[in-house]
């Protein structure tokens, strides 16, 4: 999206002018040690979270679709084509999904068959070792 210049302030902001500060004030002037640290910069941290939620909400998303565009080679007037590959890629999952749901459906019946044959193998050791113990 190229927001770096947007967002560096906030990042700054958040590190330099909340975070540190609140560390050493945890940290060192009311003596918390480490958890005065980590607490300090872990507001900082929410702090950057909270300003970079914002930020994102209030993007003009389909602008940023049309620069997007723009940047790849596609014009204003080809929306068109945009909604042909929208509507192709759906396609093209509904087809992945079918074939998904054919593997799994042969893949189904083959495991079916190997357990009834370990089965039927399992049924036959079982009346094989209870023949040979009866002849004793």
């Amino acid at each position: 999206m190229g927001k770096q210049a947007v967002a560096t302030p906030f990042v700054f902001f958040s590190y330099y002018a909340v975070g540190l500060p609140l560390a050493a004030l945890f940290g060192f002037h009311l003596k918390w040690g480490v958890k005065g640290l980590c607490l300090g910069m872990l507001l900082g941290t929410a702090v950057h979270a909270t300003c970079f939620f914002f930020l994102v909400w209030r993007l003009d998303w389909g602008l940023e679709a049309q620069k997007a565009a723009a940047r790849v080679g596609i014009s204003k007037s080809a929306g068109e084509t945009m909604e042909h590959l929208i509507a192709h890629d759906v396609d093209k999952q509904q087809g992945d999904l079918e074939e998904d749901e054919r593997v799994v459906e042969s893949t189904g019946r083959s495991v079916l068959e190997d357990l009834t044959e370990v089965e039927g193998s399992q049924h036959q050791d079982v009346e094989k070792a209870s023949y040979n113990s009866a002849d004793r």
